[in-house]
């Protein structure tokens, strides 16, 4: 009888897990899949991302929020709160030109291997373009030790490759994850 109701009870954590990973599988995939349409797809061309804000309704980030994050470096900023929000979008200017996405988890997610398939995905549709991943690095980002998954991305032409990361910074409550695109100045 013990043996059964164990048996029950277990059948019933394992389905509630099973019941909760697609929902956190799909807030990595959400926020995976914007920074290829936006990130990857888009950047840098000015106009594109534009079009995407307006189409998706982001408004800006206050120029002290910008501060918040960039520091004395140029940017623009947007978020949203609509799914798969919220969510901050932000354009650093050169000479670190880079598209981010930052998104707060109430864990520590891991989205190395979405993540790298996303970018080997976009690699694919780059003429004469290879990616070599990094192994994980624990890196001092803000202060706070950090999980940092870095795949550089060599185009022909381009004297340095560009760098698709992965940062997930431990917060109050969770975790932030940032997915970022940084292609230097050029």
């Amino acid at each position: 009888m013990l043996a059964k109701r164990l048996a029950i009870i277990a059948a019933l954590v394992l389905s509630s897990v099973a019941a909760q990973s697609p929902a956190a599988a799909d807030s990595i995939g959400d926020i995976v899949s914007v920074f290829d349409q936006v990130c990857l797809k888009r950047f840098p061309t000015g106009n594109s991302i534009n079009q995407f804000v307006a189409q998706n309704r982001l408004l800006p980030v206050s120029e002290e929020d910008m501060r918040a994050m960039l520091g004395t470096d140029p940017g623009v900023g947007w978020y949203t709160q609509s799914p798969p929000g919220p969510y901050t979008l932000t354009i650093e200017l050169p000479p670190y030109h880079t598209c981010a996405l930052r998104k707060r988890f109430p864990n520590l997610p891991d989205v190395r291997a979405r993540f790298g398939a996303a970018v080997q995905a976009w690699v694919k549709t780059q003429r004469g373009a290879s990616m070599k991943g990094h192994p994980t690095q624990t890196a001092n980002v803000g202060g706070i030790d950090s999980r940092v998954d870095i795949f550089d991305v060599s185009k022909p032409g381009l004297k340095e490759p560009e760098e698709m990361i992965v940062i997930v910074t431990p917060v109050e409550g969770g975790s932030e994850l940032r997915l970022v695109r940084a292609i230097g100045n050029r």
